[in-house]
């Protein structure tokens, strides 16, 4: 009996010991996890699970390479993958007026890792016109935010016989279809500006439509046609090098840029459009993604060097954030539907390729 006593005594001191050190180790263990999460840095602890950095993220630019819309979104991008360490590859997909390009992006898996530049009024007006026959509208897009609007202008060779606004307008109407002017593209920005003036001043235009804006200097160089409808930023570099000469710009205002060139308000016409470039996913995209890319993109319109090359193309900058961009894509669709008419009675020639 006595030997069961000790027995049961010594079994519970035992049991005592090592709770003891059981509770011990779990102090030590809830310490050490303690201390390390108080060496986690805020930003650490917040860091975002977007981007993986061993995936590339690929940038649809709709447009043919060497455009204004290529070059800006190569300065654009160049700056986001570095901020937010990332490899952001542009790729250009030129073809039917930017409906090859979007219909690529939205046809793409919504994870962040295939997003576009969204050209407007250009991108609306591929889904905007039945005949295109395009699967997608507005809400097939994920807007990320907006960095610029590039006001449209009429631009001549340098040498050429027009030297004004007024003697162009004279001679499409003195000789109607004769005259052979251009665009980047059917149902375009460019497109829809031509046939807004050709209605406000009677002149009548032969449209040239070619799949991006280096065609169309091209063709401008080369003689082939007598005007570009064209962005500032793609018309620009051209420009200053003597080879081409602004007659117009489609502003409200004059721009600092172009010292010396008349709006087309201060000619007669109280028209003025342009082309904003934005940042779009495919629809569905993650909203953690979107914010990502919104902030950086953001930063991107605050950096001296990108501010820099955008406003050397003569190009003013003009950042919207996601929910800005997306009510200015809304806001534009519903001023823009009226011109659909025109466009779709005056649809021009189609010539793809580059012009010799």
């Amino acid at each position: 009996m006595k030997e069961n006593q000790r027995a049961v005594t010594s079994f519970r001191g035992t049991a005592a010991a090592s709770g003891f050190r059981l509770a011990t180790s779990s102090g030590l263990v809830l310490a050490c996890l303690a201390l390390a999460s108080a060496t986690v840095s805020p930003a650490q602890a917040a860091e975002p699970k977007y981007p993986d950095k061993s995936r590339p993220i690929q940038v649809i630019v709709p447009f043919s390479a060497g455009g204004p819309t290529d070059i800006q979104a190569r300065i654009v991008t160049d700056f986001m993958g570095k901020d937010i360490g990332a490899n952001m590859v542009v790729v250009p997909k030129p073809g039917a007026g930017s409906q090859i390009g979007l219909q690529q992006l939205v046809s793409s898996k919504p994870d962040g890792y295939t997003i576009g530049i969204t050209n407007n009024p250009t991108s609306m007006g591929v889904y905007l016109m039945p005949s295109r026959k395009a699967t997608f509208n507005r809400a097939s897009f994920a807007p990320i935010g907006m960095f610029l609007f590039d006001p449209e202008t009429i631009t001549v060779k340098a040498d050429g016989p027009y030297k004004t606004f007024k003697d162009l307008i004279d001679a499409a109407k003195a000789k109607p279809k004769s005259v052979r002017v251009t665009t980047n593209g059917l149902f375009s920005d460019d497109h829809m500006a031509i046939v807004s003036v050709a209605k406000a001043t009677g002149a009548q235009f032969a449209l040239v439509h070619f799949d991006g804006t280096p065609e169309e200097v091209a063709g401008l160089i080369s003689g082939r046609t007598a005007a570009a409808f064209m962005g500032v930023g793609g018309s620009m570099a051209h420009v200053r090098s003597g080879a081409l000469r602004h007659l117009v710009v489609m502003d409200d205002q004059p721009m600092p840029s172009l010292p010396g060139i008349p709006t087309m308000k201060s000619q007669g016409v109280n028209f003025a459009i342009g082309s904003s470039r934005g940042m779009s996913g495919p629809a569905g995209m993650p909203r953690e993604a979107i914010a990502v890319l919104e902030a950086s993109l953001g930063r991107a319109m605050k950096d001296h060097t990108v501010v820099e090359k955008i406003n050397a193309m003569g190009t003013p900058i003009r950042y919207l954030n996601a929910a800005d961009f997306g009510k200015f894509w809304e806001n534009m669709e519903a001023q823009i539907r009226p011109s659909i008419d025109l466009m779709l009675a005056d649809q021009g020639i189609e010539e793809k390729g580059t012009a010799k």
